[in-house]
């Protein structure tokens, strides 16, 4: 007859190499996301992506009108997931709206 102390260590065992796995599947399964995050004094925006190109593209184009302010670069984002003032469109001079791109 087992004791509970062993029982208990067996479930005990078992349940930690099944949370591991879990964690292992879970961390395989998820694709890396890359991020670029703009900050100016307090203001901050991100955009995130799990494709690599398009953060760096984007990354080198920001770096090249910094260098260039002459330079203009039209990007379109699809699939737009905005938290923060943009819930509502984009607020213009402060009386006019827009939604969409």
């Amino acid at each position: 007859m087992p004791t509970w102390v062993g029982v208990a260590y067996v479930v005990g065992v078992l349940a930690t190499i099944g949370f591991q796995t879990f964690q292992v599947v879970r961390r395989v399964a998820t694709p890396d996301l890359y991020a670029l995050k703009v900050t100016a004094g307090v203001t901050n925006a991100a955009l995130v992506s799990d494709d690599r190109d398009v953060i760096w593209n984007l990354s080198a184009q920001v770096a090249a009108a910094i260098n260039n302010p002459a330079l203009e670069f039209r990007v379109e984002v699809r699939g737009d997931i905005v938290f923060g003032d943009k819930i509502d469109g984009d607020v213009i001079d402060g009386d006019k709206i827009v939604y969409g791109g």
